[in-house]
């Protein structure tokens, strides 16, 4: 984390700062990305254990 006593257009200009929100940037991208797989019918399907239904005793009548 920076801490290096710079606030506003100082901060911004700093190349360490630079370099801090680059990679929070990417970060804020990967997770967004993840995440928006999570909703998805495929991902579900590929996380779901086999039998799912007989374990949670739901595909007897």
């Amino acid at each position: 984390m920076l801490s290096i006593g710079l606030s506003g257009q100082a901060l911004y200009s700093h190349p360490a700062y630079k370099e801090w929100r680059k990679e929070a940037r990417r970060f804020q991208q990967q997770m967004k990305g993840v995440l928006s797989e999570i909703g998805k019918p495929g991902y579900i399907k590929n996380v779901q254990a086999e039998r799912i239904n007989s374990y949670l005793n739901v595909s007897k009548k």
